[in-house]
């Protein structure tokens, strides 16, 4: 155990210490936990659970069934349930708080790895990852946010690991997290993310045997999982929402009057009226009756919608058609909504909707204006709620500055070093794409989120933020210290 605590560096465990004593003030302050996710009558149902009592005594051939989203966080809520009544809400505390800290420490050991210079490494972890009350607040519930976040953290730093030491077991640990969140959350696909492993033994041909080796167990459950879904419900990805989440960027953001004339033109069809994710008779469809309860229920216990009945798949493609057509009957007004989508990625994250905790107004309106550099906040009332306008003014000044150097600097560096220092351009590269993949999915397919999505991509790009900066400040100091070299005698007399 001292060998352990030895070979820690100290600044993790001040990091980690940081992140004990926001949450202590916190909850000095009157913030408590928020158990609305698992309570038998939530003000805010979780759409992507099943039936709690579904969860609690069938678990794992609900899981079997389990279409409209991938499975684990569902298991991992089963799991909660299962545990006596009084310890269910401690153990998902502690469960959380630990995502909290291994983002943060796991944020300062990824710029450690990609050398940006230690004391600026902590600066930065402390004051845009620890003191950001998203990560204060999105601990405090058993939403699947702060433990994505957290994956997605640490598939950064093990994509890092496994660029500067191709190994096997590097291999097995990055592919394994990346396989854990492709079930986890829909902000990675199981085919997305084969891909990306794909690619990775393009880059880096000299170990490909070593790290296919490593990759081969993850990457076989991953497509198992793809088989399963397309076997059973007709599609490899982890949810059959996408029609219903297209909607959301397309007939739902557009004016009601461009898609009801669309509508009576015949050339959208009538569920494109339809508010994304209503009840099936809202839809006129008809619920599947036969299968399990997870496949068969119409209406949850806490009253919302089952939307895990199949039939739900038959609504979402059609919706998805409509998406598509709606697309290329109007590509200017698909455009006008991407662009609000993009627009509300760069708001503070901790302006999601579900985010009420009282007893921080105070601070997160500082934070967000004298930090995140966000002149005017901006509280939507619900995550289907769609902004008639952009206004500059809510936007994070500071978003903008990070994702800037995301998606500018970063490709810099690295056409730079690529061949200088190769192993570390490879992790950069796929650091970058573990970025840049999901805003440029979330933009195109998702509207009234996006904020929270952004949170979910983890730590990375306040990483590839640090990168750059350091990289640009390294360079500017030995051109300085060039110019003051004095030249060798003789040179420069005329």
């Amino acid at each position: 155990m001292r060998r352990l605590f030895r070979s820690v560096d100290p600044y993790q465990w001040v990091v980690v210490g940081a992140v004990a004593l926001v949450a202590l003030i916190g909850r000095l302050a009157g913030t408590t936990f928020d158990t609305d996710p698992i309570a038998a009558h939530p003000l805010v149902p979780t759409w992507q659970l099943l039936d709690l009592s579904l969860l609690r005594h069938h678990l794992l051939g609900s899981l079997a069934v389990l279409h409209m989203q991938p499975p684990l966080y569902n298991l991992a809520i089963g799991l909660l349930l299962r545990l006596p009544g009084p310890l269910q809400v401690p153990v998902a505390e502690v469960v959380l708080f630990a995502c909290a800290a291994a983002s943060a420490a796991l944020t300062l050991a990824s710029m450690s790895l990609l050398g940006v210079p230690r004391a600026f490494a902590l600066g930065v972890t402390l004051v845009f990852v620890v003191l950001d009350p998203a990560q204060f607040l999105y601990a405090m519930t058993p939403f699947y946010v702060a433990p994505t976040a957290a994956l997605m953290t640490g598939l950064g730093y093990l994509a890092i690991r496994m660029a500067q030491a191709p190994t096997a077991a590097t291999a097995a640990a990055f592919a394994a997290c990346g396989a854990v969140l492709a079930l986890w959350t829909t902000l990675w696909q199981p085919l997305v993310f084969l891909g990306l492993l794909a690619l990775t033994l393009m880059l880096l041909p000299a170990d490909r045997r070593a790290l296919a080796k490593g990759m081969a167990v993850p990457a076989a459950v991953l497509v198992a999982w793809s088989l399963h879904t397309t076997v059973s419900f007709g599609t490899p990805m982890t949810s059959t929402w996408l029609g219903m989440n297209l909607a959301r960027v397309t007939v739902y953001a557009a004016p009601r009057e461009t898609v009801v004339d669309l509508v009576r033109q015949g050339r959208l069809r009538p569920i494109a009226t339809v508010h994304p994710f209503a009840a099936l008779g809202v839809y006129g469809a008809t619920p599947d009756r036969s299968g399990p309860p997870a496949l068969t229920q119409v209406t949850k216990a806490d009253g919302s919608p089952n939307e895990n009945n199949r039939a739900y798949i038959g609504v979402s493609r059609l919706t998805l058609a409509d998406d598509l057509r709606f697309i290329a009957l109007e590509p200017r007004q698909y455009a006008v909504n991407v662009f609000g989508s993009l627009s509300l990625w760069f708001t503070p994250a901790d302006q999601y909707f579900t985010l009420h905790a009282a007893p921080t107004a105070t601070y997160r309106a500082v934070y967000d204006r004298y930090v995140a550099w966000q002149p005017a906040p901006y509280e939507h009332p619900d995550g289907r709620h769609i902004p008639t306008s952009t206004r500059w003014s809510r936007l994070s000044v500071f978003a903008l500055a990070v994702w800037g150097c995301v998606l500018v600097g970063v490709p810099t560096v690295v056409a730079v070093t690529y061949r200088r220092r190769h192993h570390r351009a490879v992790g950069l590269v796929l650091l970058w794409l573990l970025v840049t993949v999901p805003l440029v999915v979330t933009s195109l397919a998702e509207y009234g989120e996006n904020n929270r999505l952004r949170f979910e991509v983890g730590t990375a790009p306040i990483t590839l933020f640090a990168v750059v900066a350091a990289t640009a400040a390294r360079s500017l100091g030995a051109r300085r210290r060039a110019e003051a070299r004095p030249l060798p005698s003789g040179v420069g007399a005329g």
